[in-house]
């Protein structure tokens, strides 16, 4: 194997001394082996120096430029950590021959460029040691008795722990290692189970393939119990004094060891001490001497050579370690296998060291059994001086048991700790990760932050204020709007026939319309190959009245300054019953290219698009539909290319992010109904409904007050005529509807809508269907947006700070101040919902972003995982409240068995069906079908899709139901049925909670067609 050990330093404390050990280690298994180091030694170094300069000239195009001194001095002074270093992109490119496999230890010490790692972990199996906390956290290497790693950080409590920085960045340097740990591919190891049980909890789990615990080693040929007296002589110490000996690097300086602790404990001890002189050797420091009453300090510098600090270890009677944080200190393996019995604070991963003669309670009832069972020292809580200072009294009083735990020591400690063992392991697993295959360059799991380095592309282009591409990304691969406009295109195949114009060439026309055309016009602007209509749609003299069945102009409309003339002889152009396949530019580039030939003059909304279509089109039948979310519309906008994010980000559907609006409208045929339901006054309505009930909170605006409701259906009763649906569907077919028909449905299958709904409806006659989430029927569990509704809304106190991974990445919030919710604040804000402007509180706030992101997801695990996690935080029940809870089998059967009441299916866990695999939909939408079948014993044939809104399905979806058996599928587009509705998408109108008058109101506007959206 060529193996590439990565470290800060060639030479300085344990986790320098582990990576160079296991590099030699792994050189004298056969194996090719380098070191590169950020600080190599000045002389003699077998070491690859990574070069620190902000000016390297990276040959990974990758790498982000370094910005000027004055920039980065203000990125530090605002407390961002240091990731200045381009020479990290080149890594892979030091050696003389590419590495298999890459082994990071320590990435801090402002060395290493940590947004290289994605990259670099893709290119090869990359191994991480962790060696402290620091990947964990806004910028400290352990946090001590802080526990904001966990959540987030921000306001930090101790801005000045190694690696200091000036200001409290925590927050954002914290989301930042998040983010490239989770777009990364990375073998996690620990030296102990104490860090790495920390990491499995916090590190996000798409950037883990696999963690092991390898404890570390050390050169127990080196490390080995020696004579005493020898050791004294040699190094001059007094043969008569009982010494201690404490080592660390710099400790004087370190925010993890306890050097004050010590001399506290030192100075106890001396209070009492009545043996031979007592000395503490302090090695890895200099400074002056001091005298403790009758104890001595003696500072000793650090000692490069090992064979030279086993001495000391040789030479001591015990060693003491006070430390306020560890992970797996080198120095107390050392200690041990030279046979050398610690008193050390029980901190990090100590205990996994130091097998404890005392309890956590004190000492045990017969030290001499447990030093029978190997122990080999003594542990203390951090800070507890005044029993460390006892418990080394008395192992100084109890010579015996003093050589007992040293033997203990010399014993164990040799087979646990020896540095070939540790090689050994790690070879192990490399030669497991290469022979096996199993390093995979994609990412583990999509990542929203920086997924096949698209981010980081874009965030180099914007430092320089410079997109990535000015040819919306063609030059890198599919434009973002192409994949929306052919999804469209793909999804509206069907009405591509008989004869067809198309802007440009004929591509979508072949590609979609196949057998069906029958023949084919090319429209273009000025005299092209293949042209057949030459010249301006704002001509009414251009294109030939009602010759076409489909017109396709894809990217066009915008380019002309008369879009309403155009508009107008399109729909001329028309045949009756032919379709216009238009599409237009919300969030893009301007197009230099036609700019300076004609202009590129207009982007629009679904509001402003629908508006200009009824101009032109105005008894028509008009449908809009948006594509985009917030990273489709930032990667077009700046160029990068459809292939460049993964596939679930791109086609997430976000109604305030429009990247491509997509039109299809209906030319209707001469003396038919208007299709356009303004112009169609009478209905027919299907209304949606989904719970009778009175609630305390609504921010959903789900329910319909029960006076309220038996006010709705007298309404219905004296002013229009309630059917079935399934009747109505029928009469839409053979276009014999009464006036004012009326079908009412729900939605989810609430029990009160056996409880409450149920009876009213039996009392005013009116008919109705109850589509219902299938695996919701009999849990206890709520629907997620009451649960949701529960952790947020209801009165009590929440974490501060909060960090949700998600499926698109994650989402966070900071509620420091305002954690605990008053029962008054409750009661003032009781009234609130997702449709108010405004938020009252944060925690409304975050209930809407939240609300959203779990709308768009559509796993019902992905939700259930999230809403679970926050639960667990909250230390909060997920059990279901009477209130809210979902129908029975026992009373889904009562419900089905009434007059007047059809059951339909809703799914089997309300997922967003668009954003799951045809395999998936089709589990979803048929189990639903077969298992209310099953507990109703009555045939389900009606479809209801969850959200119902234009994003919500697809035209595979639409086939998928009707595949299932399913006769029809309504959804929540709000407006009145018209005979040209396909079966499989019909509209819907929620009705809103209001009495008897205003809803006599509302439905006179939604049968005048004033409702449509």
């Amino acid at each position: 194997m060529r193996i590439l050990t990565v470290n800060s330093h060639e030479q300085a404390g344990g986790a320098e001394r582990i990576a160079t050990e296991l590099t030699r280690g792994y050189r004298e298994h056969g194996h090719t082996a380098m070191l590169a180091v950020g600080y190599p030694k000045p002389s003699e170094s077998r070491a690859l120096a990574l070069p620190r300069e902000r000016t390297w000239p990276a040959r990974n195009p990758l790498a982000p430029p370094s910005p000027d001194l004055p920039t980065r001095r203000t990125a530090l002074r605002a407390g961002r950590e240091d990731h200045f270093y381009p020479s990290s992109w080149d890594i892979l490119d030091l050696a003389p021959e590419r590495p298999d496999l890459l082994h990071l230890h320590n990435l801090h010490s402002w060395y290493f460029d940590l947004r290289a790692l994605p990259w670099l972990s893709q290119q090869v199996p990359t191994v991480l040691t962790l060696h402290d906390a620091w990947l964990l956290s806004g910028h400290c290497a352990h946090s001590l008795e802080c526990d904001r790693y966990k959540s987030g950080c921000g306001d930090c409590p101790d801005l000045g722990l190694y690696p200091a920085i000036s200001a409290d960045a925590t927050a954002s340097n914290w989301r930042m290692k998040r983010e490239l740990l989770q777009a990364s591919r990375l073998y996690v190891a620990s030296p102990s189970r104490w860090l790495m049980q920390r990491a499995e909890g916090t590190l996000p789990r798409a950037g883990l393939v696999e963690t092991r615990v390898i404890p570390q080693g050390v050169a127990t040929d080196v490390f080995r119990p020696g004579d005493r007296s020898a050791a004294r002589a040699r190094l001059g110490l007094p043969a008569d004094a009982f010494i201690l000996l404490f080592c660390a690097n710099s400790f004087r300086h370190s925010s993890y060891k306890d050097p004050e602790g010590l001399r506290l404990v030192l100075t106890r001890l001396s209070h009492a001490w009545q043996g031979p002189p007592l000395l503490l050797l302090a090695l890895g420091d200099e400074a002056p001497d001091e005298s403790i009453g009758p104890a001595r300090l003696v500072h000793v510098p650090f000692q490069s050579d090992p064979r030279r600090v086993a001495l000391y270890y040789q030479a001591a009677d015990l060693y003491v370690h006070a430390a306020r944080a560890e992970t797996f200190p080198n120095v107390i393996m050392e200690a041990l296998c030279c046979g050398l019995p610690v008193v050390a604070s029980a901190v990090g991963g100590i205990p996994e060291q130091v097998a404890a003669l005392n309890s956590a309670n004190g000492l045990c009832e017969s030290w001499w059994a447990a030093a029978d069972h190997d122990a080999t020292g003594l542990l203390y809580p951090a800070g507890a001086y005044d029993a460390m200072a006892e418990g080394i009294a008395s192992l100084a009083r109890l010579p015996e048991l003093r050589h007992r735990l040293a033997e203990n020591a010399a014993a164990t400690a040799p087979a646990r700790f020896d540095m070939a063992r540790t090689v050994a392991a790690y070879l192990d697993w490399f030669a497991d990760i290469l022979d096996q295959g199993r390093h995979d360059p994609s990412p583990a799991l999509p990542s929203p932050a920086l997924p096949s380095g698209w981010a980081l592309t874009l965030a180099r282009r914007l430092e320089q204020a410079e997109p990535v591409s000015r040819l919306f990304g063609f030059d890198r691969g599919t434009p973002v709007d192409r994949v929306y406009i052919e999804a469209f295109l793909a999804t509206q195949a069907s009405s591509i026939r008989g004869r067809v114009l198309e802007a440009g060439d004929d591509t979508y026309t072949r590609r979609f319309g196949g057998d069906r055309v029958k023949s084919v016009d090319i429209l273009h602007a000025t005299p092209s190959s293949g042209a057949t209509l030459v010249g301006d749609l704002a001509d009414p003299d251009l294109l030939p009245e009602g010759r076409f069945d489909c017109i396709i102009l894809t990217q066009v409309l915008h380019f002309l300054p008369d879009m309403p003339a155009a508009l107008r002889n399109l729909r001329r152009a028309l045949a009756p019953g032919g379709v216009l396949l238009a599409t237009l530019p919300g969030i893009t580039q301007i197009s230099r290219y036609d700019m300076d030939r004609w202009g590129d003059r207009w982007r629009l909304t679904r509001c402003s698009a629908n508006e200009l279509l009824k101009v032109g089109f105005p008894d028509d039948r008009i449908e809009l539909f948006s594509h985009g979310n917030a990273a489709a519309a930032t990667a077009f906008l700046n160029g990068l290319a459809a292939e460049e994010l993964p596939a679930p980000l791109l086609m997430a559907h976000d109604m305030d992010y429009e990247v491509v609006l997509a039109a299809k409208v209906t030319r209707c045929a001469p003396g038919a109904v208007p299709a356009h339901p303004r112009s169609r006054p009478g209905g027919p309505l299907i209304l949606n409904y989904h719970r009778v009930t009175s609630l305390s909170l609504d921010p959903q605006r789900l329910a319909v007050r029960p006076d309220r409701f038996a006010g709705h259906l007298e309404v219905l009763r004296k002013r229009a005529a309630p059917m079935p649906l399934a009747a109505l569907l029928e009469g839409l077919r053979r276009g014999d509807l009464p006036d004012l028909a009326v079908a009412v449905t729900f939605d989810d299958g609430y029990a009160d809508n056996l409880h409450l709904a149920a009876p009213l409806l039996a009392a005013h006659e009116v008919p109705a269907t109850v589509f219902v989430t299938a695996g919701a029927i009999g849990s206890d569990r709520e629907f997620w947006w009451d649960e949701l509704e529960r952790l947020f809304l209801w009165p009590g106190t929440i974490p501060e700070r909060l960090f949700l991974p998600t499926e698109t990445g994650g989402i966070g919030a900071d509620f420091t101040g305002c954690a605990t919710y008053s029962p008054e604040e409750w009661e003032r804000n009781a009234a609130w919902t997702v449709l108010d402007a405004t938020d009252p509180t944060p925690r409304h706030a975050f209930y809407r972003r939240l609300s959203r992101v779990l709308h768009t997801t559509g796993s019902a695990q992905a939700r259930l995982h999230i809403l679970e996690g926050l639960a667990q935080r909250f230390g909060r029940s997920l059990s279901g409240r009477a209130s809210h809870r979902a129908l029975s089998a026992h009373e889904l059967r009562r419900l089905a068995g009434m007059p007047g009441l059809d059951i339909g299916a809703h799914t089997m866990g309300h997922g967003r069906l668009s954003l799951l695999e045809a395999d998936q939909q089709r589990m979803e939408i048929a189990d639903s079908k077969a298992r209310l079948t099953e507990l109703t014993g009555r045939s389900v044939s009606l479809f209801a899709y969850p959200y119902g809104d234009e994003g919500s399905f697809t035209a595979e979806t639409r086939a998928l139901v009707k595949e299932a058996g399913f006769a029809a599928a309504v959804t929540t587009q709000p407006r009145a049925a018209c005979p040209a509705d396909d079966l499989f998408a019909l509209p819907r109108l929620t009705a809103p909670d209001c009495d008897g008058d205003g809803f006599a109101d509302w439905l006179e506007r939604a049968f005048s067609g004033q409702m449509n959206a």
